[in-house]
């Protein structure tokens, strides 16, 4: 049966209304009726022990708070020292109003003593708006900033950035979603390197770096398949493990065998 037009726009107008009616809107002023206290953050040597490991393996602490802030990505040198972008001015509140403000940085932290704990840290690039990654290279490190890839080097041994380069003006964009944007430059076995979010990799070529194309190595090895091994002093020596070799299957029986088994 069809329904009438009329009744329709009826049923239409009635909905309208009521979804209008302030009456009907849910409470302005909630009342908790229990109040929880905000739980206390782990001290670094409780959150060690909350860690759930594989047999064989153990986790060591290397640097927190308040040493560093925000950590987002991080990237070792040759020397042992530790590259640390902070984003510190990340979803500071609900609406992210502080996401464009110039506070977050890049930190170098260097173990001093050998212990394998960083003991000191410096401000390597400061004042970055959403800084999205690291990678340490020839001396010094990439540091992406959308939209813009650096190449930043401390050149008079005081752990802060005196030299800044500008690699690409188009990695990324300012705007848009953090989590979407390019990020973490990765050096790769074709000894290019590549980017999450970003079309084009790039290659030093006597001196310079040189651009080429993005996505998957030249190798056809993905970026995300470089052994843990392979270091940026070492890449050009390192190789892909190769997986064993298949085993041969199990003799399958013949249809009229597994026939006449079924007939038992």
């Amino acid at each position: 049966m069809k329904t009438p037009l009329a009744v329709l726009a009826l049923l239409v107008g009635a909905t309208s209304a009521f979804a209008l009616n302030k009456g009907n809107a849910g409470p302005t002023d909630v009342q908790l009726k229990f109040n929880l206290p905000a739980p206390a953050p782990l001290s670094p040597e409780e959150a060690l022990k909350s860690f759930r490991l594989p047999p064989g393996f153990r986790i060591e602490l290397v640097a927190s708070e308040p040493m560093i802030e925000s950590p987002v990505a991080i990237s070792f040198d040759d020397q042992g020292r530790l590259f640390v972008v902070e984003m510190r001015s990340y979803m500071r509140d609900l609406e992210g109003t502080t996401e464009k403000d110039p506070t977050s940085r890049v930190s170098l932290l260097t173990d001093t003593d050998g212990d394998g704990r960083m003991d000191k840290a410096s401000a390597f690039l400061d004042n970055l708006v959403m800084p999205r990654g690291v990678m340490a290279v020839k001396g010094g490190a990439f540091i992406a900033e959308p939209p813009n890839l650096f190449f930043c080097r401390d050149t008079k041994g005081t752990g802060v950035a005196d030299e800044k380069v500008l690699i690409a003006s188009d990695f990324g964009t300012l705007g848009g979603q953090p989590e979407h944007m390019a990020n973490t430059p990765t050096w790769a076995l074709d000894n290019r390197v590549y980017a999450a979010n970003y079309g084009t990799s790039l290659k030093l070529t006597n001196g310079a770096w040189l651009k080429g194309p993005g996505s998957v190595a030249a190798s056809g090895v993905s970026p995300r398949m470089m052994p843990a091994a392979c270091s940026i002093t070492t890449i050009r020596t390192c190789s892909v493990p190769t997986s064993s070799p298949p085993r041969p299957m199990p003799a399958t029986r013949s249809s009229a065998t597994r026939s006449a088994s079924t007939t038992r």
